[in-house]
């Protein structure tokens, strides 16, 4: 007599304890024309003359050394993102879009002031090129400027300069120029040579999910109750489904830049209130009022809210929301406690946050399978099992895949009840999203049982109620090169024994999945 019993489990998404959403910083990178003698200091505050975008240099690079087939130019990469940045030009000595450095240094003596300057109001000069600094000091006894930020030369005995808030004038004497972007004691012109764009690889953010088990980079991730590091405000009056402008308590610290610019009707940024995801294209300056530009978003309906409701940012660091609670068809540079998620938009600082209700899908890799069931074994009977499994993926460096996920050859192997079965290749027990997308819905595991007897009365009896599997993974990571995958505090290995336990329920062909830690060496 012979009698097979299979077991299929079902896997959901858990939710993690310690689970954050970590932004990147962005930069731009502009490329000079020319090199410039004297490099720009890290760390200064760089600007266009016209237009008032701001952001601080943090590396700077010759193009010759990095391209050796240019012959000249510097790159220069840039954050604290503010503004909009373009090409320049030099048409007939006429610079547009000049870069001006907050260590662009002169000293300048002047004739004939018609009374003080002020400390940091703008000069300008009368000349053909219209140059600019800021004052940093005026000394009346000396007739001496102290400025920065100097945008050109300024002609010694015939420049005329003007104050911009004094509307004091003055004929510059003579000046020396010190700092950035000097050449032979002048100011260099620079400007950039093309159009900065933010790169794809810069729209991302990483998440801290522990044990994740998602190696292979075709993972698929369903993340939900991402919130934003803004506090909530509330409604101060009802709203309608079909109302556009909605008044609120407070809503000054709501972001008013979304993806490196400011937020328009171009440029949305966006707003729950209840179950409703709404884009906005303005806050007021009292924060008073929210300018709505869509109602009902994302699968949500447009209704009635009542005053008092809560009214949520629904952007983190800049970053909508809408692109961060969804499914994600794919990762970034996995580590055994991470991954990296594309974004369409760029963060604005770099935080570490997302709030204590994240809930995200996970796969669990073992390496050791434990099948536990309870049975009763009469004379002349037995029971032996078989197991189909999916491959998993060693965590190697991140990027260098050992094996990739989600083959199943279709071979059952024989395993031993209520035993460690080990694995010469990592496991896995797929998301049901993953399940659903990468293994067009079949199961990622199947345990058949195959009782046994001699005898046509007599059978072996297992109890349904107290089946379980122990899936052990050792987090002993060896990669290929140990020196690309150090580990917070440079250590090579995490040598952290978890264990997982599923138990099926009877007849449901469900599994609940418990995680434990029993080692740490």
């Amino acid at each position: 007599m012979e009698s097979r019993v299979s077991t299929v489990r079902k896997s959901n998404s858990a939710t993690m304890a310690n689970f954050a959403i970590i932004t990147l910083v962005g930069y731009l990178v502009l490329v000079n024309l020319k090199a410039i003698l004297m490099p720009l200091a890290i760390a200064i505050l760089i600007y266009f003359l016209i237009r008032a975008p701001e952001q601080y240099l943090i590396e700077r690079f010759d193009l010759v050394s990095k391209m050796p087939m240019l012959a000249y130019g510097v790159i220069l990469a840039i954050n604290d993102i503010s503004g909009t940045w373009s090409a320049g030009s030099n048409t007939g000595g006429v610079i547009s879009n000049r870069l001006v450095s907050s260590k662009t240094l002169a000293t300048m003596t002047v004739t004939g002031a018609s009374g003080d300057f002020s400390v940091g109001e703008t000069i300008t000069g009368n000349s053909a090129t219209s140059p600019t600094a800021e004052v940093v000091t005026w000394t009346p006894g000396s007739n001496t400027l102290t400025l920065k930020y100097v945008s050109t030369d300024f002609t010694a005995s015939t420049e005329t300069i003007t104050g911009g808030e004094s509307s004091v004038t003055a004929t510059v004497n003579s000046v020396s120029y010190s700092g950035d972007a000097i050449e032979t004691g002048a100011v260099s012109d620079a400007f950039p040579s093309s159009s900065p764009t933010y790169t794809s690889s810069q729209r991302k953010v990483k998440v801290s999910h522990s044990n994740h088990g998602m190696h292979d980079l075709d993972n698929n991730v369903e993340i939900v109750g991402i919130t934003s590091e803004v506090s909530d405000t509330y409604l101060t009056s009802s709203i309608s489904a079909a109302d556009t402008s909605i008044q609120v308590n407070d809503a000054t610290a709501f972001h008013t830049i979304i993806n490196g610019g400011a937020v328009g009707v171009s440029n949305l940024g966006y707003i729950k209130i209840e179950d409703e995801i709404m884009s906005y294209s303005a806050i007021s300056n009292d924060g008073k009022t929210i300018t709505v530009y869509e109602r009902g978003l994302v699968g949500t309906d447009a209704v009635t809210h009542s005053d008092d409701s809560f009214v949520e940012c629904y952007n983190l660091d800049g970053i909508p929301l809408t692109e961060l609670n969804k499914t994600h068809t794919g990762i970034m540079a996995p580590t055994l406690d991470s991954y990296e998620l594309s974004t369409n938009s760029i963060a604005r600082l770099g935080i570490k946050s997302g709030g204590n209700h994240i809930v995200a899908s996970q796969n669990i890799q073992y390496e050791v399978l434990t099948p536990t069931v309870q049975k009763l074994l009469l004379p002349k009977t037995s029971i032996s099992a078989a197991v189909n499994t999916i491959s998993g993926t060693s965590i190697n460096d991140g990027q260098t895949l050992s094996q990739n996920s989600f083959s199943n050859t279709g071979e059952f192997f024989d395993v031993v009840l209520n035993d460690y079965n080990e694995f010469l290749a990592p496991q896995l027990i797929c998301s049901k999203i993953n399940e659903s997308t990468e293994l067009n819905g079949d199961k990622s595991f199947r345990m058949d049982l195959t009782l046994t007897s001699q005898k046509d009365n007599v059978s072996p009896m297992i109890d349904t109620d107290r089946m379980s599997v122990i899936l052990t993974s050792n987090r002993i990571n060896s990669p290929t090169n140990i020196n690309s995958t150090l580990l917070p505090g440079k250590r090579r290995a995490i040598s952290n024994v978890r264990v997982l336990l599923a138990r099926w329920g009877r007849g449901s062909g469900k599994s609940e999945f418990s995680e434990s830690e029993i080692g740490r060496f």
